[in-house]
């Protein structure tokens, strides 16, 4: 299966290292010092999950690229249940629910995937991959591609 994320340039080396989404608190499926890694079922839900974050009246970030990623058939992926999310899971900021789930994703080690609703498109899905199992070492980068954003996503734009 063939997933994808959105990384600056600068941390292109890293990628599958889990370390940004560790650093950081207010990520929705971890807390801080958790090391994943966020990826989309397609790259137009990368773009959306990233651009919901962006200050659309700024200028577009031009130091990102799509980075392409394999995860083989034969390894496990665990799945959340959108019918066992409590309401307001997919809220901004996220709720400690939902990181807990992460964190325990990543601390039982059961798997090296996890499959979750996404919280900006329904019924699509992110892949959370976990850098510490043992699986891991079979999920590899396939290619980077540099990206643009499209400037119709700018709130200064002049063709609406």
């Amino acid at each position: 299966m063939k997933v994808f994320r959105i990384e600056r340039e600068k941390y292109l080396k890293t990628t599958l290292s889990g370390i940004g989404a560790s650093t950081s608190e207010g990520f929705r499926w971890n807390s801080f010092n958790t090391r994943i890694v966020y990826t989309a079922e397609t790259r137009a839900l990368a773009t959306l999950e990233v651009a919901v974050h962006l200050d659309l009246s700024e200028d577009l970030p031009t130091d990102r690229f799509y980075v392409e990623i394999d995860i083989p058939d034969n390894i496990q992926i665990l799945e959340v249940d959108l019918e066992v999310l409590p309401e307001g899971w997919d809220s901004k900021p996220p709720i400690l629910v939902t990181q807990l789930i992460g964190d325990a994703f990543a601390n039982r080690n059961e798997a090296a995937v996890l499959k979750v609703p996404s919280a900006v498109v329904p019924y699509e899905f992110n892949y959370l991959i976990n850098p510490n199992h043992a699986d891991f070492k079979h999920v590899k980068v396939l290619k980077t591609v540099k990206m643009q954003f499209d400037s119709r996503l700018t709130k200064t734009n002049n063709f609406r």
